[in-house]
């Protein structure tokens, strides 16, 4: 989100964006994150800060040969004939409340691509997956 200025006429005297991450699990605090966002900004006079209210550490990874696992593979592929495959899942938001629970989460996202472009435009047309 970005808000500057009040009048199109009129230069802003301040500027503010907020900016929505995806951590991944090997940035396990926002240091390494700030300091790529500092480096990709490339000027000093922009100041940067991480809003604590709002900010949710990466999760953790869970175990890719554990048990369930394998009954989650078997399950999926019985009932749907469809392989379950590893992948990097970036939201997190509900993820949190059973880190105490258990060492390994796993989630289920039955999406169908049908071209290799589709998981390109995942929430809208101008987001993408990197």
């Amino acid at each position: 989100i970005v808000s500057a200025g009040e009048k199109i006429n009129v230069i802003p005297g301040l500027a503010e964006a907020w900016i929505n991450h995806r951590i991944h699990p090997d940035d396990i605090n926002s240091d390494r994150v700030v300091a790529y966002d500092r480096k990709v900004i490339g000027d000093k006079r922009v100041k940067l800060k991480v809003n604590m209210d709002t900010y949710i550490p990466p999760s953790p990874v869970s175990a890719p040969d554990a048990e369930t696992l394998h009954y989650l593979r078997a399950t999926l592929q019985t009932a749907l004939n469809v392989p379950a495959v590893p992948a990097l899942m970036s939201g997190n938001t509900d993820t949190r409340w059973y880190w105490d629970l258990t060492p390994n989460i796993y989630r289920h996202s039955a999406v169908i691509f049908e071209k290799q472009d589709d998981a390109k435009m995942f929430h809208g047309l101008n987001e993408r997956i990197t």
